[in-house]
Parts: C-alpha cells; structure tokens; sequence
C-alpha cells in the first residue's frame, strides 16, 4: 500500500512540474507500473545525479528505468545510460549493459559508439582480448560512415595493442593510420595521437620528437575536455609523458583529470589517475604523495580496476622502499594469480620491483633473475620495447655487481648507456652514468657518478638526482676526499628530508658524519629546517 502511494505521489509531482530527482525518489520506492510515460522523469533524474557527481545514484535510477519495460525505441538508451553510470561508479556489471544494448541496436554507427564505450570498459577491467575485439568491431560498424569514430577506435586497438603481447604486432600497422588521417588536429586526432606518442615511446623514438606529438595530443588540456577523466588516452598520453621525464606536464594533465573525476564522482578514472599521478610524485621525491595516491588508487580494485594491478603493486613497493621499509615493499608485491600476468607489460615494472627488493634485501641472484626476466619479456614478447621507467640493465648490472661478476656487470651498463643515449632522454642516461659508476671503483666510480648528477641536474627526476648525489658524496668521501664529499652529501640530505625519502636521507647523514661533518638539522632549508 505504501508502495502505491509513493506512485501516486510520483504523478502528482509530474503533473506540477516538480524537479525530476523529487519524482523519481518516490518512484524508486514505487512498484513498476509498466507505464512508459514514468521513465523519462527517472532517465532526467539520473542524467542531472550524473553531472553532478553521483553515478551510483544515476545506476540506481536507471535500473528501476529498466523494472518499466521500455519499449525497444528506448531500451537501447536506457541500457546505454546506466552502463556508462555503472562504469562511472566502477561496478562490473556496465560491459553486460552495453551488450544487451547491442542486441537491440540495428543501426551501425550506433553501434559503433556503444563498442567503443564497451571497449573501455573492459580496457580498464584489465579483460584486454575482449577490448580489442571490441574495438575491432567498433572499426567495421563505422568504417566508411563515421572518419572520426573510426579514429577513436583505432586508438582503443592501439591502447590494447601496447598492453596486450598478442595485439603489439597490431601497433605498427595502426601508427600508420595517423598519417592518413584526413583530420589532422581536433577531438578524432587527439586520441590516436596519445596512442602513437606512447607506441614511439616504447620503440625508442627520440625524446624531442615524441614529446611535440605528445604536447599536440593534449592540446592544452582539450583532450580531457573531449574524452573525459575516464577515457585510456589520457593516460597513455600521461605514461608518455612520465616516460618522457616531462614531469611537470604529465602532473599537469593527471591533477586536471584527478579533479574531473572526483568532480564527475568516477570511480575507474579516480583509481587510474590517482596511479599515474603515484608514477610522477615517485619520480619527482615527493614520497608521501606518492604512497597516498598509490592508497587511493588500490580502493578501487575490489570495484575491478585490474589493468595496472601489478605494475600499481611496483609503484607502492618502490615508494616503500624509498620510506626505508623493506619488509613491508616484499609483502606490496604479493599477487594473486602472478601467472595471469606473465609476458604482460604491466608485469615488467612489478618484476623490477621485486629486483629492487632482493637487492635490499641483500638476495642479489634472486634479484638478477628477476631484472633479466623483466628484459626477457621486453626483448621476445615486445620487440625490444622501452617503458623508460624501467631500465633493467641497471638493475641487472648491479645485482651481477653484489654477485662478483664485473665484466657481466660493465657490459649491461654499456648496453643500457648507448641506447639511452641515442633516445636522448636526461633521466635515462643519467641513471645508465649512476649504475655504470656504481659497478666501477676508485676515479671511474667517481668520474661516471660525477657525469650522472651533471646529467640528472637536467632531468626532473629529483630522486634520480638525490641518488646520485648520495653515491658521488659516499665514493668521494671512500677516496678520503671527505672536504669535497660534504656538498653533495647536504645536498641530498637536504632534498631527500625535504621530500620524506627516508632511506636516502638517513643514508646521506650517514655518510656525511663519516665525512667528518656534523649537520645539526636535516633539513638546510625551507619549513623543516
């Protein structure tokens, strides 16, 4: 009887025009009446708890829209709505919507736009083979009728390629794509363009060169605008970037696309900037940050956010380490279903991880196998790909290093250096110089680690620095150069305290009282000095 109230209540609201969400609170708790003139007050009322932030409200609107029984010219709209809601809201359920909605539409672009929408979907459940069929089939329906919806499917098929071992071959053959484009610029263009700045990335294209791509893409910050906080070009754009060591935009676009999604109430686009952002902060010192944007992003996993799981897993191992706590970096690293992962790119930064954690933990065979792997899955699986954040060589040479292996040692730096060189990337050369130096002894070890701060004064990797920084004041001061020592040692005192690296800080303090000096503060300035 309540219940047949509430109805009565809805349609008195409608009959005076009172807002739609005022109607549709009282038809959530109304029984379906089957009448198709009460769905729309409910669509209206989701669509306006939509923009403003609540998509669990807008689901919830949209599936007691579905208890009326819409008829076939509507339920295509309906499923449509509250798919996009549910993946707003990060509930798996929204890929089953978009394929009813597919079962109901018969025209093709229609279809085309509910694959793409599907295919994101499951790009971001991590479900990447059914993404790219998705977008695959996007491709048929629109080729020929729609120029720029065939782009932004072809970009999802990059996306996947990039990530998917069995799709990367695909990569090249879509890169082609973009050069016959008919729309050079605009919101078709710039999705694709953030795909292939990401692709020439990863295949060692030159860092000036793929920058400009990556800075068209963006377009100021019209990419955001066109695709929304939820769209993967955005963070290939953003992982471009990262890559790239171009820091200070890769913050810019993941703050912008932090707040659309939080102002948006998405849950998947919170989780994934809130992991790219995790990514920069790392970089750029800025450890607490980094770990708080690492807790965010790891809320949504139960929502099934699964792409970046391992490589999120390395970010926090990584960030832990720099905190100085070991132990609890091994235990970020346990992974259900490892062997779902393997021969993934998203694995390699997370084998890298745990590389850096054996060596920590002073394991360094169970460290060289690790980065060795990480370079195996790179060379066979991706052609010789090159994420740019990971340089196993490095890794490699310094676990060959702790086992005795010097000449093994040597040559991976060697490897690491020349390619790094060639891409012309500051903070890649700049820690090949870093580890090179660290395998080496006497006025080698210093003249390389000296060339690596020189370099990474450059970058704006902060932490690359402050590591270098470290080890050119310890090998300075092991050469009983302990007056020259000192400067680089309070430098990096100073920026790791600053930044709360505490493993670097209490390493620079350490070294800096065996210079001989006496520093009565961490920090030299700023507040905590």
């Amino acid at each position: 009887e309540r219940g047949h109230m509430h109805a009565r209540a809805a349609r008195l609201l409608m009959s005076t025009g009172a807002a739609p969400e005022d109607v549709a609170a009282h038809m959530l708790a109304a029984p379906p009446a089957r009448e198709p003139s009460t769905i729309e007050p409910l669509r209206l009322a989701a669509a306006r708890a939509l923009a403003g932030g609540a998509p669990e409200s807008a689901a919830r609107f949209l599936r007691r829209a579905l208890d009326e029984a819409p008829p076939r010219e509507v339920l295509a709209d309906v499923l449509v709505e509250l798919g996009r809601a549910e993946a707003m809201a990060g509930e798996r359920k929204a890929a089953d919507r978009f394929e009813a909605a597919l079962e109901v539409l018969a025209q093709p672009v229609a279809r085309a736009r509910v694959l793409l929408l599907l295919g994101r979907v499951l790009f971001g459940q991590g479900r990447l083979a059914e993404a790219a069929t998705a977008f695959e089939r996007g491709v048929v329906e629109a080729r020929g009728r729609d120029t720029g919806l065939v782009a932004k499917l072809e970009a999802g098929c990059l996306g996947v390629a990039i990530l998917e071992p069995a799709g990367y071959p695909a990569a090249e053959r879509i890169v082609r794509l973009v050069g016959q484009a008919s729309e050079k610029d605009g919101p078709a263009a710039r999705p694709l363009a953030a795909a292939v700045a990401l692709t020439q990335t990863l295949s060692g294209g030159r860092a000036d060169d793929v920058r400009a791509l990556a800075e068209h893409a963006w377009g100021d910050g019209a990419l955001l605008a066109e695709r929304g906080p939820d769209s993967p070009s955005v963070y290939l754009l953003a992982a471009a970037l990262t890559a790239l060591d171009d820091l200070e935009l890769a913050l810019t676009v993941l703050d912008d696309a932090l707040a659309e999604a939080r102002r948006r109430g998405s849950a998947i686009g919170i989780a994934t900037a809130s992991y790219f952002r995790a990514v920069v902060f790392y970089f750029l010192g800025r450890i607490p940050e980094a770990l708080a944007d690492m807790k965010q992003a790891a809320r949504a996993e139960s929502s099934g956010w699964e792409l970046f799981l391992p490589s999120a897993r390395a970010v926090l191992a990584f960030a832990l380490l720099e905190r100085g706590k070991v132990d609890d970096a091994d235990l970020a690293l346990e992974l259900q279903e490892p062997e779902r992962w393997h021969d993934s790119l998203v694995y390699v930064p997370y084998l890298e991880a745990r590389a850096r954690v054996r060596l920590a933990q002073r394991r360094p065979d169970e460290a060289l196998d690790d980065a060795l792997e990480a370079g195996r899955v790179l060379e066979e699986v991706y052609g010789g790909a090159r994420p740019r954040i990971v340089q196993w060589r490095c890794t490699a040479a310094l676990a060959a290093a702790a086992l005795g292996d010097r000449e093994r040692a040597t040559k991976l730096c060697e490897d690491e250096l020349r390619v790094a060189r060639a891409e012309g990337c500051e903070r890649e050369v700049g820690v090949a110089l870093r580890a090179a130096g660290l395998v080496q002894d006497g006025e080698a070890r210093i003249a390389l680690l000296t060339e690596a701060v020189e370099t990474l004064e450059r970058s704006q990797s902060v932490l690359e620095l402050m590591r270098a920084l470290v080890d050119l004041g310890a090998a300075l001061r092991s050469a009983a150069r302990r007056q020259e020592a000192r400067e680089p040692l309070r430098r990096a005192l100073d920026l790791a305290s600053a930044r709360s690296a505490v493993a670097l800080a209490d390493r620079a303090r350490d070294e800096l009282l065996a210079a001989g000096a006496r520093p009565r503060r961490t920090a030299l300035g700023g507040v905590e000095a």
